[in-house]
């Protein structure tokens, strides 16, 4: 039955002081965030050295909360210009995934996760350098993890799985930067089984391990973040009431120019496991900061700690800076490498297909329920 709209029309009127009040809280405590900010800058990492495990974040970085960037361009060509001489030598390389999930009204639940890896030299005679992994997931293997068949969930862990074995190959190879779409803070995988915490905290942690012995640069990029670490840091320090109406991004987006970062945070969140959890472990130790890129709210980058310690974050928010340029405000070779992972709808159908097709000329019974059926008329 097609929607209503008079009828949503109605609810939003009716909802308008809810919505307006909404609003009217979140502004009221970004007012009181900023006062915190004004009474702890310049920031100093004593501030939060002796704070209780799950301070949202730990000062890192001393001094200023935002770092400006300072250049601009008349035009375009300029831009581009500043871009070449930051890349030019500089091997970038990103990782993203895709999948395609079991359906549900399959008697014999089949899913595929794939994922591609983008390498680009950035030198004049070089080319783009491209791997890929895909794998079909198959009924035992679900089974051999003792996970329901069609789980999303396990989906995804395997996708994450993939992206981080293509990566550990690309470092392999020593040198450059490594970028991974997403976050190496699992706090997401806190409800999931063991199972599938399994398969997420192996993959990361033996890519973040690799990341500190090999000195390879290796960094997660979050477009659109919604942590609240520096606001449950602000919280705390200024004896603040919990608000989940502000986002970090949220609060930073107006203090930020084009190309401007935030100061270095160690993640320092309550609960799960893993990264961004107060350890001893080096490889749970995730540090970040916001970049802005795009002109709407800034990013989020998550490196481990040692990239910081060694000094690489301001060539770091360089070259993430060029890679905007060239894309305009989003980072080049991740675009390539989410073209070259992206499952597209057509390619799902397809994929449906060739499973039916299998199970007819193998003569493999797949019961489907009569809802789906009609679905698929």
């Amino acid at each position: 039955m097609p929607i209503d709209l008079p009828g949503v029309s109605k609810q939003f009127e009716d909802e308008r002081s809810n919505i307006l009040d909404w609003e009217n809280h979140r502004d009221q405590s970004v007012m009181r965030l900023q006062s915190v900010i004004e009474d702890i800058v310049p920031l100093d990492p004593q501030l939060t050295a002796e704070a209780e495990p799950g301070n949202g974040a730990l000062i890192v970085e001393p001094g200023a909360l935002v770092h400006s960037f300072g250049i601009g361009w008349d035009t375009r060509k300029e831009a581009m210009v500043w871009a070449d001489g930051v890349l030019s030598g500089r091997r970038v390389a990103a990782v993203d995934g895709s999948q395609i999930y079991p359906r549900k009204g399959d008697g014999v639940p089949m899913a595929m996760v794939n994922a591609a890896l983008v390498a680009n030299p950035h030198e004049p005679d070089g080319e783009l350098s491209i791997s890929r992994k895909q794998k079909l997931l198959t009924p035992p293997e679900f089974k051999d993890r003792h996970i329901y068949r069609y789980s999303d969930s396990y989906v995804d862990a395997r996708r994450f799985q993939m992206e981080c074995e293509l990566a550990s190959e690309e470092m392999a190879k020593g040198g450059g930067l490594i970028m991974m779409d997403g976050s190496f803070v699992l706090t997401h995988i806190a409800s999931l089984r063991a199972e599938l915490k399994e398969v997420h905290l192996g993959a990361v942690k033996g890519l973040l391990s690799e990341s500190i012995s090999k000195k390879v640069p290796t960094l997660a990029y979050i477009d659109r973040s919604t942590s609240h670490d520096i606001i449950t840091m602000l919280q705390n320090a200024g004896g603040l009431g919990k608000t989940d109406a502000v986002t970090d991004a949220y609060l930073l987006k107006a203090t930020m120019a084009w190309g401007d970062r935030s100061a270095v945070f160690l993640c320092d969140r309550k609960d799960g496991d893993g990264p961004g959890i107060r350890s001893e472990e080096d490889w749970t130790k995730v540090a970040f900061f916001y970049i802005q890129l795009s002109g709407g709210e800034p990013s989020r980058v998550e490196f481990p700690l040692w990239i910081y310690e060694d000094g690489l974050v301001d060539e770091i928010a360089a070259t993430l800076r060029a890679l905007a340029v060239v894309r305009g405000g989003y980072p080049d070779t991740l675009k390539r490498a989410h073209d070259e992972a992206v499952i597209h709808r057509s390619e799902g159908t397809l994929f449906y297909n060739m499973v039916d097709h299998f199970f007819k000329k193998e003569g493999v019974a797949n019961d489907l329920s009569r809802k789906d059926m009609f679905k698929r008329m």
